[in-house]
């Protein structure tokens, strides 16, 4: 079927799964490591996870054909590869999808919250200024932790609240860091964040949530049981990004912020992946459930 290949090609091109899957596996189990280690919960939650990346990716890129013709014209969607008609599609059965597995698991309230709140953006985007996009795009990485604690223990936490935050606000200094270019390096006509801020303001930007982004992870350590490897990643991950950051103010241009489309992500992945490996090894035994007990507690 058609609308299933441009799924796929759409996933090859901006959603790869080889990527993917362990983003949403690490974005899931580190908070949920916090409280429990049970298999099918984590399965449960990973799939969800990997469903929110994904529909928000699609609509995101939908949203932005227009813009996509200037600045990548080779993209599938903009270039007629990718039927726009049936990624929208995609994207409805994919919102009914969620929804379906959240009902069952009594999750649906804070899902449907979710969703509305990004259908409000997407159809009001043209409207909302520019530099707020990424704080409204990537909220989705602030509820992840919030989804996570209501699923392994039925409610939100403080730690489940500063973790969201420290990963919502690192994801948003990645989108502003990557998308520096100078003042020749880019159409002026074009909207950006280095066009509307100017390019040395854009790198102000990006290195202050940077710096917010870490005092978050360091106040969620300090609520969290001050888990050791946590804090060594985020330490040496932060003074990493302090360099890069400092050079990219001195030098807003493409080539120093090419470094932050790894590098910002890594900034919050290591701490977590510290963290999921710090809990592992806490007193804690793996729980396995059934995925009736799942669904029904």
């Amino acid at each position: 079927m058609k609308i299933f290949s441009d799924l796929l090609q759409f996933a090859r091109e901006r959603f790869p799964v080889a990527v993917t899957v362990p983003l949403s596996a690490v974005l899931f189990a580190a908070p949920y490591s916090l409280a429990r280690s049970a298999v099918p919960e984590a399965a449960f939650g990973l799939l969800n996870v990997f469903l929110f990346l994904l529909l928000v990716r699609m609509q995101d890129d939908l949203s932005d054909i227009a813009i996509d013709r200037i600045t990548h014209p080779e993209r599938g969607l903009v270039s007629g590869a990718i039927n726009p008609g049936n990624l929208r599609l995609c994207v409805v059965i994919g919102t009914g999808i969620v929804l379906v597995l959240n009902y069952f698991a009594q999750l649906l309230l804070p899902v449907l919250a979710m969703v509305f709140g990004y259908a409000v953006f997407y159809s009001l985007k043209e409207r909302i200024p520019l530099p707020l996009h990424p704080i409204i795009v990537n909220a989705v990485f602030f509820f992840i932790p919030l989804y996570a604690g209501l699923i392994a223990h039925g409610n939100t936490v403080w730690t489940d609240v500063l973790l969201g935050l420290f990963i919502w606000t690192a994801v948003i200094a990645h989108d502003f860091a990557h998308s520096v270019h100078g003042p020749t390096e880019s159409p002026a006509d074009v909207a950006s964040f280095s066009n509307i801020l100017g390019p040395r303001g854009s790198a102000v930007t990006a290195l202050s949530a940077f710096v917010l982004a870490g005092l978050i992870g360091a106040a969620f350590w300090t609520q969290s049981g001050q888990p050791l490897l946590f804090i060594i990643l985020l330490t040496a991950m932060f003074l990493y990004i302090l360099i890069l950051g400092i050079r990219l103010v001195r030098t807003p241009a493409i080539a120093n912020a090419k470094p932050f489309y790894v590098s910002g992500f890594v900034f919050f992945l290591l701490p977590l992946l510290g963290l999921i490996i710090d809990n592992f090894f806490s007193v804690r035994p793996l729980e396995v459930n059934s995925f009736t007990e799942l669904m029904t507690k």
